[in-house]
């Protein structure tokens, strides 16, 4: 199965010393989890403000991190960063040659990264109606909390996002 790495960070200035343990220690956990997946790489960075900045490729993490791309990434690094999520991929569905099915994936408002096997979610795409970017089963997850998290939904009526997971995960 694939390896997930996540760093939560609260928003505050830090020093460049600091931002570089951080992404040192982020780096090295990327590295670690190369054995769960070596077909593919990929990291996000997401901020308070501003899109998330998502990098992946289909190469293990060893040569990821060599990569110029990679190696750029802490430019987006601010005190507005809570998360650095990255993703070592072990692929079930879909080819890493194609790179919308590497993680971490996008659907709307919902960047994650998931490790497994969703043995229905064909099924939950017809369904449900869903758009589809990739091959890889894992979008169903965040295409159905984008859904759901959607405040003009008609099918879904909740308060909060524990409720919206709930309801997303009861069809996984």
């Amino acid at each position: 199965m694939c390896g997930l790495v996540a760093m939560l960070l609260y928003p505050q200035e830090r020093s460049p010393q600091q931002w570089q343990a951080i992404w040192d220690n982020f780096t090295q956990n990327l590295l670690a989890n190369q054995s769960r997946g070596a077909e593919a790489t990929g990291v996000a960075i997401a901020s308070c403000l501003g899109p998330v900045i998502i990098e992946k490729q289909a190469q293990p993490a060893s040569l990821f991190i060599q990569d110029q791309a990679y190696q750029t990434l802490p430019r987006y690094l601010s005190s507005d960063t809570v998360l650095i999520m990255g993703h070592t991929r072990r692929p079930t569905q879909g080819t890493p040659n194609r790179n919308d099915n590497n993680h971490p994936l996008q659907a709307g408002q919902v960047t994650g990264i998931h490790n497994g096997h969703i043995h229905n979610n064909e099924t939950l795409f017809n369904q449900f109606n869903l758009p589809r970017y990739a091959d890889v089963d894992s979008e169903v997850i965040f295409q159905l909390l984008n859904q759901v998290i959607q405040p003009d939904s008609d099918r879904w009526k909740h308060q909060n996002l524990v409720s919206h997971i709930a309801d997303t995960l009861q069809y996984l």
